[in-house]
């Protein structure tokens, strides 16, 4: 657990940087603008110092899962699952709480935890569950706006490792 929460620390710091750039729209992407894992910063570091990087700050009541950050301009978004329930959380640049709310029921069998990161698009966010639930939360104050249930509406099925989906909004 410690050691997600130091690459939840590590990346939340390189994303900070990334998400910088002024828009009128906020977005943040899974693994970076172009989705792609590469940070397009210049004047990165070559060779980590011998004790690491320096820990800004952590958070161990995240819960389970594979939810990693998604940073926008103030603030730090990500998701765990705590007694089988998921919630996802949102906190400051300097590690403070702002808001956790409850998703509901998360996948348990194998790999718990919800897996997915929160897509934050233009004061919402997304993301879905195990258990093919997508929610709408407003990125603000944490309410959830609205939910879909994948499964039931369209008929669908969950495979055996539960949903895991990280999203990406085309157009309207």
């Amino acid at each position: 657990m410690r050691i997600i929460q130091y690459i939840l620390s590590v990346l939340s710091l390189i994303f900070l940087f990334q998400s910088c750039q002024s828009t009128d729209i906020e977005i943040s992407e899974w693994r970076g603008p172009n989705r792609d894992g590469i940070f397009p910063e210049n004047n990165l570091l070559d060779v980590w110092p011998e004790t690491g990087p320096e820990l800004l700050w952590e958070f161990n009541e995240v819960g389970l899962g594979y939810s990693s950050a998604a940073v926008i301009d103030d603030f730090v978004f990500t998701a765990g699952t705590i007694d089988s329930i998921s919630y996802v959380y949102k906190f400051d640049h300097v590690g403070n709480l702002i808001w956790k709310t409850k998703l509901g029921p998360e996948w348990m069998i194998n790999f718990p935890g919800i897996n997915s990161t929160p897509y934050i698009y233009d004061k919402l966010g997304y993301i879905q569950g195990g258990l093919g639930i997508l929610y709408c939360f407003n990125a603000e104050t944490g309410k959830i706006e609205w939910t879909k249930d994948l499964f039931k509406d369209f008929d669908g099925a969950n495979n055996k490792y539960g949903i895991t989906e990280n999203f990406l909004i085309d157009g309207d």
